[in-house]
């Protein structure tokens, strides 16, 4: 995975975040591209899970990107990988990477399926 541009977001309402400007990355040969003004709400992070993880940290590259490739239909398992390896990129520890990892493959089916809606 290798990041083309830098990641600038704004906030907005709700713990919504907006992006500022396009935001690239490669994965696999593959380029994706983040439209400016896309909202994502990072990791999306159950409340009594939030007094270890915060959602806006290192953690963010890995949010948006998940965010957007659910949000447009991405391959759900792969989209899931992405996100681990994504958070392993920016530094993340080991253990929190993986538990945000098995997090969004036991609960992101959901999610996931309304945005298919």
């Amino acid at each position: 995975m290798k990041v083309l541009s830098e990641l600038d977001l704004r906030a907005v309402l709700n713990s919504k975040w907006m992006h500022i400007n396009d935001f690239s990355f490669e994965y696999e040969g593959r380029l994706f591209t983040i439209p400016k003004g896309s909202i994502t709400d990072l990791s999306s992070i159950p409340k009594v899970a939030r007094i270890f993880i915060s959602g806006t940290g290192l953690d963010r590259w890995g949010g948006a990107i998940h965010d957007y490739l659910y949000s447009i239909g991405h391959d759900r398992a792969e989209a899931d990988l992405i996100f681990k390896r994504c958070l392993l990129l920016f530094g993340v520890s080991k253990f929190k990477a993986y538990s945000m990892y098995y997090a969004v493959r036991l609960g992101g089916s959901g999610r996931w399926h309304e945005l298919r809606k």
